[in-house]
Parts: C-alpha cells; sequence; structure tokens
C-alpha cells in the first residue's frame, strides 16, 4: 500500500524508522514517498515532531506470555536536504542507497547494504553481512557473525567482525579492519590500514603507496605487488610474505613463529637487518654475519648490510622467533605474470651430504671435528636440533 507524505513530511530534516519486524529499503528521490506490505492490516505509524518525521511499527500482535508480531516491510523515497537517516529494525535486512547526511542503519538480525551514499554512516547487524559501495565520507560498519565487504569508498573507514571475513577494494583513505575469527583481504588501497584478526589470513594486493599496519595472532600475512610506503606487520604464529616496491620509510616484519619471505626489486636502496633465533637467513643480496642483537636462540644468526649504491632510503628489520628469513630479487624469481601470485620459495632442502655423512662416519668429516661441524650447520639454520642430536648420538667421541 503507499502513504501520501508530502504535507506531513514537507521541510524534514531528520528521518527516524523504527520496525520489530520487515525489511526496510530507502532510496534517495525526488520527493517523499511511502510504500508498505504487512502480513496484518495495520498500517505504520507516522508523526511529525519539530524537524524530525517518525514512523515506527505498532504494537499490535500482543499475545499472553509474549508478542507475535506481524512481519510489516516498508519502501521510502528520501529527497535530497533531510540531513540525517536512522533506519532500524530487529528483524529484517536494511538497504539503503542514493542517501547523503548522517546515516545510521542498524539491524538485530539480517544484512545491512549501503550504495552511492556520502556523509557520515554507521552500519550495525548482530547477525548478517554488511556491504557498502561507492561512499564517501566516514563510515563504521560492524556485524557479530557476518562477512564485511566494502568497494569504492574515499574517506575513513572502521570495520568489525566477531566472526567472518573483511574484504575492501578500491579504497582511498584511513582503514582500520579487524576480525576475531576471518581472513582479511585488501585489493587497490590507498592511505593507511590498520588490520587485525585473533584467528586468520591477511592478503593485501596491489597497494597504492599504501601504510600498513596488520597484526594476526595466527594466520599468514601477505603483500603481493603494488608499492608500499611504511610496514608493520606481527604475526604470532604464521608466515609473512612481501613482494611490493618500498617506497622510502621504515618497515617492520616479525613473526614468532613462522618464515618470512621478501621480494624485492633489483633497484632497491635499503638497509637491512635480519635476525632469526632458530632458523637461516638467505638472501640474494650480500649480507654480513654480525653479533645477536637480544636474545637468540642456539642456532640463530643475524645479518645486515646495504643494498644498492647510495644512502639507503628503506630502512628493513626482519625478526623470527623460530623460521627461515630469505630475501630475494623480484625479477629473478616471478616467473608468472599478473595476476598470479608470485612463487614463494618452497622449505629448505635437506641437510648437505657432507653433513648428513657425518652419521655413517667413525671419524671427522675431513680436517674438521663432526661434533664441531655438526653444531656449526645448526648455528648457520642448515640443521635442526633434532637433527643435529640424532646426528651427534651417531658420531663417536672424539678422543
Amino acid at each position: 500500500m503507499t502513504e501520501r507524505l508530502e504535507v506531513l513530511a514537507a521541510g524534514a530534516a531528520e528521518l527516524r524508522v523504527d520496525l520489530k519486524k520487515g525489511d526496510i529499503t530507502a532510496r534517495g528521490g525526488e520527493v517523499w514517498s511511502l510504500e508498505w506490505t504487512s502480513e496484518g492490516s495495520d498500517a505504520p505509524e507516522i508523526e511529525r515532531d519539530g524537524t524530525v518525521l517518525r514512523i515506527r511499527q505498532r504494537n499490535s500482535g500482543f499475545l499472553t506470555g509474549g508478542f507475535d508480531l506481524k512481519r510489516l516491510d516498508l519502501r521510502l523515497t528520501v529527497p535530497a536536504g533531510v540531513e540525517a537517516v536512522e533506519l532500524r529494525t530487529g528483524l529484517g535486512k536494511v538497504d539503503a542507497e542514493g542517501l547523503h547526511g548522517r546515516l545510521t542503519l542498524t539491524t538485530g538480525n539480517g544484512a545491512v547494504s549501503l550504495r552511492n551514499a556520502r556523509g557520515d554512516g554507521s552500519l550495525n547487524t548482530g547477525n548478517g553481512a554488511v556491504s557498502i559501495e561507492e561512499f564517501d565520507g566516514t563510515l563504521i560498519a560492524s556485524t557479530g557473525n557476518g562477512r564485511v565487504r566494502v568497494n569504492r569508498l574515499t574517506g575513513t573507514l572502521t570495520l568489525n567482525t566477531g566472526n567472518g571475513t573483511v574484504e575492501v577494494l578500491d579504497v582511498d583513505g584511513r582503514v582500520r579492519a579487524s576480525t576475531g575469527n576471518g581472513e582479511v583481504k585488501l585489493t587497490s588501497v590507498a592511505g593507511e590500514v590498520e588490520l587485525n584478526s585473533g584467528h586468520g589470513a591477511m592478503e593485501i594486493l596491489a597497494p597504492r603507496s599504501l601504510g600498513v599496519q596488520a597484526n594476526t595472532a595466527m594466520g599468514t600475512i601477505r603483500v603481493d605487488g603494488g608499492s608500499l610506503r611504511s610496514l608493520r606487520a606481527n604475526s604470532v604464529m604464521g608466515e609473512i610474505l612481501c613482494a611490493a616496491r618500498l617506497e622510502p620509510g621504515k618497515y617492520d616484519i616479525t613473526s614468532g613463529m613462522g618464515a618470512i619471505n621478501v621480494q624485492l626489486p633489483a633497484d632497491t636502496h635499503a638497509r637491512v637487518d635480519a635476525q632469526t633465533s632458530f632458523g637461516q637467513v638467505d638472501s640474494d643480496f650480500p649480507l654480513v654475519r654480525v653479533g645477536r642483537s637480544g636474545p637468540m636462540g642456539f642456532g640463530g644468526v643475524r645479518m645486515v648490510g646495504s643494498i644498492g649504491e647510495g644512502e639507503p632510503r628503506v630502512e628493513l628489520n626482519l625478526r623470527s622467533g623460530k623460521g627461515p628469513i630469505r630475501l630475494r630479487r623480484m625479477s629473478e624469481v616471478v616467473s608468472e605474470p599478473r595476476p598470479a601470485p608470485h612463487a614463494w620459495p618452497r622449505p629448505e632442502p635437506p641437510p648437505p651430504p657432507h653433513v648428513a655423512a657425518l652419521s655413517h662416519q667413525g671419524g671427522p668429516a675431513g680436517p674438521q671435528d663432526p661434533t664441531l661441524a655438526v653444531l656449526e650447520a645448526v648455528a648457520r639454520g642448515e640443521l635442526s636440533p633434532e637433527q643435529a642430536e640424532r646426528l651427534l648420538a651417531a658420531t663417536p667421541n672424539q678422543a
């Protein structure tokens, strides 16, 4: 059914819609309009309070012991000049397009979507997906359980989901995204981002001069293509991979347990400090082994050096508690054209034959003491402590 709003809504600066059960659809247009459908016969309650136009669902259907609310779906057209729009439903989806101003879209259970809008937005659902497409301004979106997806935004963006993936495409501005359990994926994003995940991988594809701060308790962090202007990546348990052009700035990559793989263009000018408490450092660029900086376990190594001629413009710090660190020239490892992913290095091969052979020999390998050879191989990261223990157990004691 259709409700005429031209007279009652004339000059209204705010719209507030509140349903207990039902979908809300709102579109920007030239004049006010309202269409509604209901499982019962009750029309929505409409009233004007100063500059505020209110539309509510009547509390009909009350029964002893609770409510038996009938569904009420609304479809509205909102003209330009309305400064604030608030759409709420307890159970149902909220869909808005072409709105401007202060926007609040809320549902207890259902999807929320916003398209072709600008201003200050807040989107919330207790359970359901959140979708934003073409927005200019400041936006906060959250869901207790569901996916959050943003495509084409300029401004400031804050995204939260308790359980679900976060996907951001073609955004220019400042982004903060967090998920308790789920993946985070960014594609063609410029500006500054802060990403947090309790459990889930993070993927940043084709960034555009992006500053990144990424933290995950358990999951891989991957940056592929494009350019960065800063990076602070930390995974308590997970591999970190970065293959991007690094603009002048500071880059800190830390993994508590996991490999670190970095691929750099051959013309990079950088100062490198790579340290692993347990593992090895393997670099296509010339690095020098030095003393450790801070605690370093048995088998750890620290290597430093400068890449390129002239004053380094990039400061690259790599830290792994347990796992190898690999530094590669990008031109030498990229074998497939984009958008195919880079061919990341495979795990290190078994120990060299001359080291493995120690377990079958009754004396030193050449002029070197076998025990010393095994210990040095562990220090270089070529052997694990478990492998070393087996080799030493099989090596006779020296006189």
